[in-house]
């Protein structure tokens, strides 16, 4: 097994062969600013929804029939000054556009403490905001190409830890989730937003192939260092 990545946005992975990828996996940003280099992050919405719409369609044309597309998504943003059930309207944009089925939906609290909610991004200690920012709570939405009855999910409390590598890098937590539900060795696993590769290296580890776009340099070249040592 091994690896492919690729310096350019993911709207158009013409590289990959359509159904071909068994698990897709990604968390994308939120359009509140965060600084990801030369990456524009503060998008006017409908822009946004544009991008994101493009996004899903390619990973629906690259997964195979019975593969899976799994997106990490925040509940909800404050942006505007106006909440979106960001989760939501990323969940139509599956089901309506690329004509996905919801196979079930796990929820991640990625700030705790005890199990105990704490303020998130741009909330403060009365889990208030008036500036972008997102929820603490966040969906693990699961897709396939087959219709079938939704099943319940897991609650998780993964805490994100800050990193110098990157604003929001994938947690080891969350990558042992994917592994221990949704990964078998000998899979073709591709992620639109890599970041810095914390799931690659691991797909490549562990006998799986692993397929990577990442638009912003300065990360595209710190997963390609790391993977070369996977």
């Amino acid at each position: 097994m091994g690896y492919k990545i690729f310096n350019k946005s993911s709207e158009s992975m013409t590289d990959i062969d359509n159904e071909s990828i068994d698990l897709i996996f990604f968390s994308p940003p939120y359009n509140i600013k965060t600084f990801y280099g030369n990456f524009n992050d503060n998008l006017k919405f409908e822009k946004y929804l544009d991008f994101m719409k493009n996004v899903i369609l390619e990973c629906a044309r690259k997964l195979k029939k019975d593969g899976r597309l799994i997106i990490e998504i925040a509940d909800s943003i404050f942006i505007n000054q106006k909440y979106i059930q960001l989760a939501g309207v990323i969940q139509k944009l599956a089901v309506s556009n690329a004509d996905l089925f919801l196979e079930t939906r796990h929820i991640n609290f990625i700030q705790t403490k005890d199990l105990f909610e704490l303020p998130d991004h741009g909330f403060d200690k009365n889990y208030s905001t008036s500036i972008k920012a997102h929820s603490n709570c966040h969906q693990i939405l699961v897709f396939n190409k087959t219709k079938t009855k939704p099943k319940n999910g897991e609650i998780l409390y993964i805490n994100h830890k800050p990193s110098s590598e990157h604003p929001c890098p994938e947690p080891q937590e969350m990558i042992d989730f994917i592994f221990k539900n949704y990964f078998k060795t000998g899979m073709k696993v591709l992620d639109p937003f890599m970041g810095t590769a914390n799931l690659g290296i691991q797909i490549v580890r562990n006998g799986g192939t692993f397929l990577g776009y990442e638009l912003v340099e300065r990360f595209y070249n710190i997963a390609k260092k790391k993977l070369e040592s996977a």
